[in-house]
């Protein structure tokens, strides 16, 4: 009776063991980004329509809650902050500029081939930041 008893403890420490290593995640639910509320897209309105000095303003003013800058701190990080918005405009605008002259040497069907490999991309990147976003379940370190 004792080894019976004593076979079917170490059977359940046993298998408790195998399922603590169980690493496969929880399905992850798809959150749709296709429905957005009207206040998604004011939001992204006023995001589009920012100005260069808006910008750096509104990172100066985070990184000033962060630290709590000084008055002279304060300028300097803007005008730094600035400096990076308007490259970053300067960038983008290339970039638009860049593809309609792409798509102006591209006939129909390759402008359409592109679009959806590039709508591909996209949802690629918004799968892996749903995950990024996800809790991770914390890992026993060995």
């Amino acid at each position: 009776m004792k080894k019976i008893l004593l076979s079917a403890a170490i059977l359940a420490f046993a298998a408790t063991g195998v399922f603590a290593q169980n690493t496969t995640s929880v399905p992850q639910t798809t959150v749709s980004r296709q429905a957005t509320s009207p206040r998604t897209e004011a939001r992204k309105a006023m995001r589009a329509n920012r100005t260069p000095e808006d910008i750096a303003r509104l990172k100066m003013q985070r990184l000033d809650k962060i630290v709590t800058l000084t008055d002279a701190q304060k300028e300097k990080a803007e005008a730094i902050y600035l400096k990076e918005a308007q490259a970053h405009k300067e960038r983008m605008t290339q970039r638009t500029e860049t593809e309609k002259q792409i798509n102006a040497l591209l006939n129909k069907d390759q402008v359409q081939k592109l679009d959806a490999v590039k709508k591909e991309r996209m949802e690629k990147m918004r799968n892996r930041e749903i995950r990024r976003s996800a809790p991770v379940k914390a890992q026993n370190a060995e």
